[in-house]
């Protein structure tokens, strides 16, 4: 016993060699280790880990320095960090009294930062999920190997689509470091595109459209034109290749009435309504007002376009024009 206590008290120490007892195994230690996680373990100092016995390479032996710095760690610290384990006592550690201990580290890795973005969109207003994101160009970040966990801590909002986050690194489970960063987001929308080749001038029929979930941007949403929208029998105003969305700009109203067709008009007076024929003394597409000339009173009045060959005019509203 008191031959045991004086071998751990008294380690003998050389310019490149101390020993815990002269007898045992011996333990070469490389001069610079590099740590990958938050603990020095007996595999990260040794030069041959397959020759370790069972169960000593993932032994901790001290806590791994901090990010980005290096510890110089002497074979006098590390025989007694060694003395946790009473099967070590006989171990020889053999190398440069100094040993340079450093965290290695790796790059963020931005698919993961991205899946953070996508969770953090799928949580929160004003997207609940259904938007595409697009991490702006970002300067490398450097982290210390280990458990790396990502998270986006908040927002604020951006001109044309584009956000600021706030991100947090955490680290086998200790703050490393928060960043900003920048991305835009793009709302998905489900949206009219063209289920086969539209030409000029085409009546849009249903087999003509399709419904395809697409990331709308901020500049071009208004153009857009939701599935809730009907837009069958409207005109298309150009051609419109197959899967290609249907903007609002591409159709235009269809031609209800060509000058001297005859249409039927619904006059309305407050709550009374009659219908009267008429003739258009002009081209108009729907919603356009036109003048007609009432067959029965050779009166001309202003219409307003509903449907082919169909108008309405609200006397109680609207005056009758004359010449």
């Amino acid at each position: 016993m008191n031959t045991r206590m004086i071998s751990y008290s008294a380690i003998l120490v050389t310019c490149f060699h101390v020993s815990v007892l002269a007898v045992g195994t011996t333990l070469n230690l490389a001069p610079v280790v590099e740590v990958r996680g938050s603990c020095v373990l007996i595999r990260d100092l040794v030069t041959d880990v397959e020759g370790l016995p069972a169960g000593w390479a993932d032994r901790i032996v001290v806590p791994a320095p901090a990010p980005g710095k290096t510890e110089q760690l002497n074979l006098t610290a590390l025989a007694y960090a060694l003395q946790q384990y009473p099967d070590m006592s006989g171990v020889t550690l053999r190398g440069s009294y100094d040993v340079a201990v450093h965290r290695a580290m790796m790059a963020l890795d931005q698919q993961s930062l991205i899946q953070a973005l996508e969770q953090y969109v799928m949580d929160h207003e004003p997207w609940q999920g259904s938007a595409q994101v697009n991490l702006e160009p970002l300067s490398p970040i450097s982290l210390p190997v280990g458990k790396v966990k990502l998270e986006i801590i908040g927002h604020e909002d951006g001109r044309g689509g584009t956000y600021a986050f706030s991100a947090r690194v955490v680290v086998d489970d200790v703050e490393f470091r928060t960043f900003k960063i920048s991305a835009k987001v793009y709302p998905l929308r489900s949206v009219w595109v063209a289920a086969r080749p539209l030409r000029r001038g085409q009546i849009l029929m249903e087999e003509d459209l399709q419904q395809r979930v697409l990331p709308v941007q901020h500049d071009t949403a208004q153009q857009y034109i939701p599935v809730m929208e009907n837009v069958l029998g409207v005109e298309v105003s150009r051609e419109v290749r197959v899967g290609q969305p249907v903007y609002r700009h591409m159709l235009v109203q269809p031609i209800c009435a060509r000058s001297g067709d005859q249409i039927l008009v619904l006059a309305v007076n407050g709550s009374l309504s009659v219908k009267l024929q008429a003739q258009a003394l002009s081209t108009g597409r729907r919603g356009d007002q036109i003048l007609c000339m009432n067959t029965a009173s050779k009166r001309r009045i202003l219409v307003k376009l509903t449907d082919p060959k169909t108008a309405i005019v609200d006397f109680s509203a609207t005056p009758t024009r004359e010449e």
